[in-house]
């Protein structure tokens, strides 16, 4: 789908890929789809959703597909609805047409906004936002009397804005529903966790993500899209960010100087750094970022199926919040890249010891 070149990016979307409520099609998660449609055919759709899942394996994606079918029919023992064998919508229902380009009413999404200062999205979602949505919450719904929120992703919501998106869960309009998108639901305030349904979603196979790929118009080669397909662990989005410029190649670099810790060649950690901390190396950066998170939790799983005692873990789960909080913190308060980086290296390294 064509964008307005003015138009301001939305957080939610990757690169020229479609945004999540462009996407009209689904690939996995088949069980939970039908789940949710015989929920809702039955009168049992709960209030709030809590959907959980790495980034990139179709959260967003499902809970745009579940709010598109509800405001298509959304009288829930339609003949439509009976007959539906999933929540697939025409791409040319009004519905699904106002809903692509942000328009629809009675939709409200949560997610970090664009800040004109800085040209970059906050870091966070602001209770301001929040605030905005619990005031569209209060009008009278436009068309069949549903409103839908979704939030991508709870993790972005500052306290303050989670303890008020709380209180609107708590007492909400009447048919109201909440679709939490959570990428680390252990992270999710316990309160909402609490008043959610929670529904966990696998991550993609490589062939899944090789088909999203090319659903999404991604000129890579046949053979880089498997590669970045396989190396991405289930992830669409984590797919598409491998095949852009230089990423594979760099995501293969990290990938052997991580499996060589706790022995570290100080010259090559040196030489990252400065490669990511160039200007216009966003995506450098970020290639960094997924292989740290990538490494550590391989290891972590990988020391757990091998009957490691706790204890034995607790250096890597230690490293893994550690590399978490340095890089929000770095973000937030603009601290220096590459001291971080070569910290992150020795710091992995004397875990792996």
């Amino acid at each position: 789908m064509s964008r307005d070149a003015d138009a301001l990016p939305d957080s939610d979307r990757f690169g020229d890929a479609p945004a999540p409520r462009e996407t009209m099609a689904l690939l996995g998660h088949a069980l939970v789809e039908r789940e949710w449609l015989n929920a809702y055919r039955d009168g049992n759709l709960p209030q709030a959703l809590l959907i959980g899942g790495a980034q990139g394996v179709g959260k967003a994606t499902l809970a745009w597909r579940l709010a598109r079918f509800i405001l298509a029919h959304p009288d829930h023992q339609s003949a439509a609805v009976a007959k539906a064998s999933d929540l697939d919508v025409r791409h040319d229902h009004p519905v699904a047409q106002r809903i692509a380009q942000g328009s629809h009413g009675d939709v409200s999404v949560l997610r970090r906004e664009w800040n004109p200062q800085s040209k970059k999205h906050y870091s966070d979602i602001r209770i301001d936002d929040v605030r905005k949505m619990m005031d569209r919450f209060k009008l009278a719904a436009g068309e069949g009397g549903w409103r839908i929120a979704i939030i991508d992703s709870c993790e972005d919501l500052n306290r303050s804005g989670a303890n008020a998106l709380l209180k609107l869960i708590e007492e909400p309009p009447p048919k109201s529903l909440f679709l939490i998108v959570a990428h680390r639901p252990g992270q999710v305030l316990p309160t909402i966790r609490s008043r959610c349904r929670k529904v966990m979603l696998n991550p993609l196979t490589a062939g899944e993500v090789a088909g999203a790929v090319k659903a999404s118009g991604h000129s890579g080669t046949p053979a880089a899209i498997l590669q970045a397909s396989e190396r991405s662990g289930g992830s669409v989005r984590e797919a598409l960010r491998l095949l852009e410029g230089g990423s594979l190649a760099l995501d293969a670099k990290l990938g052997q100087m991580l499996r060589q810790l706790p022995k570290l060649d100080g010259r090559e950690v040196y030489a990252i750094a400065d490669q990511c901390v160039r200007a216009g190396q966003d995506a450098a950066f970020e290639t960094l970022v997924q292989a740290l998170f990538h490494h550590l939790h391989t290891r972590v799983h990988a020391m757990a199926g091998q009957g490691e005692p706790i204890r034995n873990l607790e250096p890597m789960a230690a490293a893994f919040n550690e590399l978490r909080q340095s890089l929000r913190d770095a973000e937030i308060y603009n601290l220096d890249k590459r001291s971080l980086i070569v910290g992150i290296f020795n710091r992995l390294a004397q875990s792996a010891r």
